[in-house]
Formats: structure tokens, sequence, C-alpha cells
């Protein structure tokens, strides 16, 4: 541990081996089939604390982090501050987010809407104020180092020639073993410190970006000090972007979070980028069914417009059906049932 470094140790320096588990209890997937599966998976328990500060641009901003050092899933602290600095801040305006949950690059946000109109719309759409969604993939950050083929990437594409960070950015960090590597979302950097990390995971990282990494080249567990990320362009950014993130605190820490009173919707949660053969997210089965709904409603007119107006009304009939299973599926409010009215021809009679 470096002098004056700031970093408050986890425990006296012991060694741990590289494949020793943490004892924690993990805690449940946030990705479900089901939202009663959902419904029975609702408390989250974690035993660190990670105080780190986060610079997208505008100077350090403290968030506090809490982790479970046996699956690698966080708590955000401070939510409006942290959905800002990793990526979500268009949700900050819509809604009162009290839980932020992370798990291998998923998130799932826990509040309420911000105000009466908003809320009215929560009302209708899913049938409760209180509610949990999945809010899709956060900043490259997390996902970057919290799966573990994201980590086999990095560590399998180190650059030979570490950078030094820019005046005034990550002080201390000359002092310390840098590492750099090509990601999916950027180039990433991190700084370690000297020796092993005295807490037991096989996580493949336990933090967000900063914390503790499994590091294969020397098979130990070490303490990641500072991280800097740049996102070119291309990764999805609308220019390029440097995040800074310093870790200042890692200590224990007995935090739960039970949400037996949230109404849980998957609607929004989207699959992992790391997992080629993973089953569609909600996100994702939503966007398919929104283009099918598209052309279905599209198919809807034209046979109305042609005088089949039958045909119509049984293709639209099917299309909200369609529409409501998805909804039971992922926990919405299911739309009133609604008849398709012929603006073009006359509905025949039903057969006999």
């Amino acid at each position: 541990m470096l002098a004056g470094a700031g970093l408050v140790p986890f425990a006296p320096a012991w060694a741990v081996g590289y494949g020793q588990d943490s004892r924690f209890p993990a805690n449940p997937p946030l990705a479900h089939d089901s939202t009663e599966r959902a419904a029975r998976a609702s408390q989250f328990g974690f035993d660190l604390r990670m105080d780190v500060e986060i610079d997208i641009g505008s100077g350090p901003k403290p968030a506090r982090v809490f982790v479970n050092s046996r699956d690698g899933s966080m708590l955000l602290d401070q939510p409006t501050l942290t959905l800002w600095a990793f990526g979500a801040g268009d949700l900050i305006n819509r809604v009162s987010v009290h839980h932020l949950l992370v798990d291998d690059g998923q998130a799932l946000a826990c509040g309420e809407p911000r105000d009466a109109r908003t809320a009215a719309q929560a009302e209708r759409l899913f049938a409760s104020q209180r509610l949990c969604f999945g809010v899709g993939q956060l900043s490259p950050v997390i996902n970057a180092t919290n799966a573990e083929a994201a980590r086999q990437i990095f560590f399998d594409n180190l650059l030979p020639s570490p950078p030094s960070p820019p005046s005034g950015k990550l002080p201390g960090a000359a002092q310390l073993e840098a590492v750099v590597g090509e990601t999916p979302s950027g180039r990433l950097a991190l700084w370690l410190e000297p020796g092993s990390s005295t807490i037991a995971t096989r996580a493949p990282f336990l933090g967000p970006a900063v914390g503790v990494v499994k590091d294969p080249r020397v098979n130990r567990n070490r303490v990641v000090r500072h991280a800097w990320l740049h996102s070119p362009q291309n990764a999805g950014t609308l220019l390029p972007v440097d995040t800074f993130i310093t870790l200042r605190v890692l200590q224990p820490a007995t935090r739960t979070l039970a949400l037996s009173g949230y109404q849980r919707v998957t609607a929004f949660t989207s699959g992992n980028p790391y997992s080629p053969g993973a089953q569609r997210g909600g996100l994702d089965q939503m966007q398919v069914l929104s283009r099918q709904l598209r052309d279905g409603l599209q198919q809807v007119e034209l046979m109305d417009r042609n005088g089949n107006c039958r045909g119509a009304q049984e293709l639209y009939s099917s299309l909200m059906a369609r529409l409501a299973e998805f909804q039971g599926r992922h926990g919405l409010a299911a739309d009133q049932p609604y008849r398709y009215r012929c603006r073009h021809g006359r509905a025949q009679p039903p057969s006999p």
C-alpha cells in the first residue's frame, strides 16, 4: 500500500489464493424470464464499499458504490449523480431514482416518476408508481470490465506503451503499474497497486473500472487505483469521451436492499453483448415487436382500403393479442381490448 495515497486498506495484508472464492452470498441475477421469478428475487446484499471520484470532463465528482464480492454486482448510492456519471442522465428528468443496481453491464433502476404528468403516464403504462426497470447497457466503463469475456479481451490486447494521464488527472498514477488495452468500448488504461489484494473473489472484476481485478498474467487479485477510458466516436458516443475514475476508499460494509415494494418491469432490459448466444432481452424483443406491429398495421390499413374489413379486423386483433402477451410477460399493464373500426369498407357479418 502506498503511503499517503488516500486508499483505506481493506484488511491486514495477508494474501488470498487466486482461485479462492468469496463466502458472501451471491445476488440474484437482474435479468429474469418472468416477472413472477423477479418478484421472488427481491433481496440483494453487498459486503464492500468503494468511494470513488468520477471525471468525464467537468471535474471529479464523488460517488459511493456497494459491491458484492461473490458475483461483482453493484449498488450505486447517490443515484442521481451516478446515473449522470455512468451515462444514464436522461433518466434524471423523468424518474426519481432511489436505487441503481448493476450486474455484468446490465442495470436496474428503481424509483418513481418525478411529476404528476409523468406519474399519470406511468400509472397507465406500468400499473404502479414504484417500479424497477432495466435501463440497458450503461457507460462502457462498466461494460469493459465487469464481464469475464470483456476482461479476457482486455488482457489479450494489452498495448506495449501505457500512456501518462493528462496533467492534473489521476494524481499518484506515476507510482503505480500501468496497463492499457483495447476493449469493445475504447482504449482502457488501469493503474494497479503492487502486490496482491486481500479480497477473495472469483468474479473477474469488482467495482466500476476501479476496485479489484483478477490479473491472469501473475495469477493474483490486484487493486485498481485509477482507470482512464477513451471512448471514440465509433464506440457509440456522439463525440470522443474521456472518463477518469479514482478509487479513494475500499473497505468492508454491510448493505442490504429489498425491492419487494417495487413493480418489476423487464421490457427495457437489453441482452448481454458479450454473450452472442444469449437470449434476447426485453428491449431487443420490444424492438422486434415494434417492427412487426408497424408492418402489420400497414397491412391492416391496406386491407381496409381494399374493402377487406373483416381481414383488417382479424389481423388487428392478432397484433393486439401479441402486444398484450408481451406486456404481460414483462410486467407492463396490458392495453384495453379495442376493436378496429374500418374507415373504407363495412365489416361483414360474422360467420354462422
